[in-house]
Order: structure tokens, then C-alpha cells, then sequence
């Protein structure tokens, strides 16, 4: 029998190291049938299975998942008969364990339902990540904060937000003014604190096909310093500070594009979006 615990499994392999490695493909047939192939081939110790955006925000929201995002990222999983049916995919060859990605929403109700479907190896939540002062291969923690900050005061119009990122762009003024060039995130946020962002509200079906072309539309522009949020009256959710009184109109897919909290009038065809859409 094969070591069905992370433990067990590496002092069965030593002194050769466990092998893990990410599997999810937008097909959730086609990954059933590789997860069987890589078990039977009995090239992995663990198979990290890598869940769509989706499965990771809305599992447990099944009315809120965009079907743009249907397989964006990973394997598309919307019951826990199907997160099972994977385990039972893996109990042959070398019986791989598996794991998988924690989520990013009901992270409790999510960790339960995969120790009771496919007995997770391991699983990587971040108690806590430590905010590199500089730039590196990825942008560093600080600066990330401050842009996320500023974002989040842009959807909400909470003043809270703006002013933590405030707080933490004055508290590395000076390395920002020494070193330029290894703080590029944290002047990326602060030149949008000093500018301000471009809102994007969009109100009505936003998961429709016409508020995915709308969407498409948006992300294909440069727009700097952009922030988007939308609000579907129809699934009785309260709506982001930004579109609070922001009707749709006459219930289609509405689009108000903001600075500063103030709003054109709202447009529901792309053609008299873009001109609205362009730089600050």
C-alpha cells in the first residue's frame, strides 16, 4: 500500500525528494482522465489541482460565477461530487495524494469540503506574507497594498482606504526619492494617489454576454490608474459605493464612467462608451 499522508509519503521516498506539480485544464473531463493518466504513469507524488477562478471565488455562490471565467485558470469544479470523482480518478498507479488551491472566499467551508472530498496533501493559506520594501521579480507587498488600498477607496468611496495608502506612500517618501528605480510599484501608487483613478461602474446583467463584450472592450484599452466595479440589482447584493444610486437604465447593461466620484451620464452601447474611456 501506498503512504496516504504528506509524512508518511516522504519518509517512504527518502532519500529521493516528493514530487508535486500544478494539473487543471478548462475541461473538467480532459483533467479526470489526465489526473488517471498521471497516476497510473506513477510520475507524482502529489498532484496540485488547480481550480478556474470560479471554483476558487463563487463555489459556494454558484449564482455569482461569471461565465466568461468558465475554465480561466484551471479546471472549472462545481460540486463536491466532482472534486470526489477527481480523488477517485487518482486511486491507481502510484496513488498520488493530491491538494488544491484554498480559495479566496469561504475559506473554512472550503477547507472542510476538500478534506472530506480529496483528503488534501497540504494546504498553502498565507497567515501571513512579508512586505518586501523594494521591487523584485514580482512587485513588492508595500506597493501592492497602496494600489489595492486605492482601489478599494475607489469601488467603496470609503475614505478609510485612501487614507491608509496615504499613510504608507508618506512613510517611504524618502526611499521612493533615493531609489527610484527599485520602487516602481510604490510611485505607480502614488502617482494615482495624486491623480486620482478612472471609475468604471457597470450596472445591470453584468454576466451576460453583452456585459462580457462591454468588459472586453474595457480591458483591451490602456487606461491608466482604471478601477472597475459592477452591480447586479438582480442578485439583490447592496451595490459598491461608486454605483450607490447608479441606476441601470430601463434595465440593461449601463456603464458610468467616473473620476473623482463624479459621473457621466450613463451610456449602454460601446459606441458612445470609448470616447468616455479616454485618458485623464
Amino acid at each position: 500500500a501506498y503512504p496516504d499522508t504528506l509524512l508518511d509519503r516522504i519518509r517512504w521516498k527518502a532519500p529521493y525528494p516528493v514530487i508535486r506539480h500544478h494539473f487543471g485544464l478548462p475541461d473538467y473531463e480532459a483533467t479526470r482522465r489526465g489526473i488517471a493518466e498521471i497516476a497510473e504513469s506513477g510520475c507524482l507524488d502529489v498532484i496540485s489541482l488547480g481550480i478556474d477562478q470560479n471554483t476558487q471565488e463563487h463555489f459556494f455562490r454558484p449564482h455569482l460565477r461569471d461565465p466568461g471565467q468558465h475554465g480561466a485558470g484551471g479546471v472549472p469544479v462545481e460540486t463536491r461530487e466532482q472534486f470526489a470523482a477527481l480523488y477517485e480518478a487518482s486511486r491507481r498507479g502510484n496513488y498520488p495524494l493530491m491538494r488544491c488551491y484554498s480559495g479566496t472566499r469561504d475559506l473554512l467551508a472550503m477547507a472542510e469540503m476538500l478534506h472530506e472530498t480529496i483528503r488534501p496533501a497540504g494546504c498553502d493559506v498565507p497567515l501571513q506574507r512579508p512586505k518586501e520594501l523594494w521591487d523584485q521579480s514580482t512587485p513588492s507587498g508595500n506597493g501592492v497594498a497602496a494600489m489595492t488600498w486605492l482601489r478599494l477607496y475607489g469601488i467603496t468611496g470609503d475614505d478609510r482606504w485612501r487614507a491608509k495608502a496615504e499613510e504608507l506612500l508618506a512613510a517611504f517618501a524618502g526611499q521612493m526619492s533615493q531609489n527610484p528605480w527599485g520602487t516602481g510599484s510604490l510611485l505607480a501608487a502614488l502617482d494615482q494617489y495624486q491623480r486620482g483613478a478612472k471609475e468604471i461602474g457597470l450596472v445591470g446583467p453584468i454576466f451576460s454576454p453583452e456585459g462580457r463584450r462591454f468588459l472586453h472592450r474595457i480591458h483591451r484599452l490602456y487606461i491608466p490608474h482604471r478601477v472597475i466595479a459592477g452591480h447586479d440589482p438582480q442578485h439583490g447584493e447592496a451595490p459598491p459605493g461608486l454605483l450607490a444610486d447608479r441606476p441601470a437604465v430601463e434595465g440593461r447593461l449601463s456603464v458610468y464612467v467616473c473620476e473623482d466620484f463624479r459621473c457621466s451620464p450613463p451610456v449602454t452601447d460601446r459606441e458612445h462608451l470609448e470616447p468616455l474611456l479616454g485618458g485623464r
